[in-house]
């Protein structure tokens, strides 16, 4: 009996070793960027997307549309998630964005507006950062997105296709843009033509990753969306 009640002694011992050596969980941070004109960035990325990424185990989210404000939490920040068509009006701003991408230090996410041609003065923002961008989109109506690279891990338990009622972008890739890898596609009844939908940008050192929807409820709503949001946010953070 002694000699029992020593060996569990000893493993007990052991595996509290063990748990005390293991790396503690890390917390990661993302950083949702609204603001702009023409959406409801508050209640669709304030609200409803940032409950949804601080439900998930070991996420913090904050939101700002204070887009000037940011450089100083970009150290701290895992995945910056760009939904703002809110100008960036300061150069320090800008470079620390671009310098925050192209340095791998996090990933980038762009929602919706945050891929649109918002900057005149920032062509590479499109041109690097996003691989290209929008110009214009049909008007919110349903239509069906559908998964061309279903092992991507983006996509994964996200059905090869599913409906949102939302606003159709015309993205286009830049020719001589950072190269795009399309993930899942739409097809425009306006424009007789496919866009790319969600997709990833080959910037090296990079994890950057597109998600053209996200109007209003019509995708925020869904279940393919939300799971969608979450898969990039894991996949940006290199998780």
């Amino acid at each position: 009996m002694k000699l029992i009640r020593l060996v569990l002694s000893l493993a007990a011992m052991a595996i509290a070793a063990v748990a005390a050596d293991a790396p503690a969980a890390t917390t990661l941070n993302v950083l949702v960027v609204g603001g702009g004109s023409s959406h409801a960035f508050a209640k669709w990325w304030g609200e409803v997307d940032l409950a949804l990424l601080n439900a998930m185990p070991g996420v913090k989210a904050s939101y700002t549309e204070d887009t000037d404000s940011i450089v100083p939490m970009l150290a701290t920040t895992d995945v910056l998630y760009l939904a703002n068509n809110k100008p960036f009006t300061q150069e320090a701003t800008r470079n620390a964005i671009m310098d925050f991408a192209r340095a791998g230090r996090g990933g980038v996410i762009l929602g919706h507006a945050g891929m649109w041609y918002s900057w005149n003065d920032w062509a590479e923002f499109n041109s690097v950062i996003a691989g290209g961008g929008a110009r214009g989109h049909d008007r919110v109506a349903p239509f069906e997105v559908k998964v061309t690279a279903p092992t991507h891990p983006i996509m994964k338990d996200v059905p090869a296709t599913f409906q949102v009622s939302d606003e159709l972008y015309w993205y286009i890739p830049e020719p001589a843009g950072t190269p795009i890898k399309v993930l899942a596609t739409v097809s425009s009844p306006s424009k007789k033509a496919e866009f790319p939908s969600i997709f990833v940008v080959d910037l090296p050192k990079a994890r950057i990753a597109g998600i053209a929807l996200g109007h209003d409820a019509g995708s925020h709503d869904t279940p393919a969306y939300r799971q969608l949001l979450k898969n990039t946010i894991l996949w940006a953070a290199g998780r």
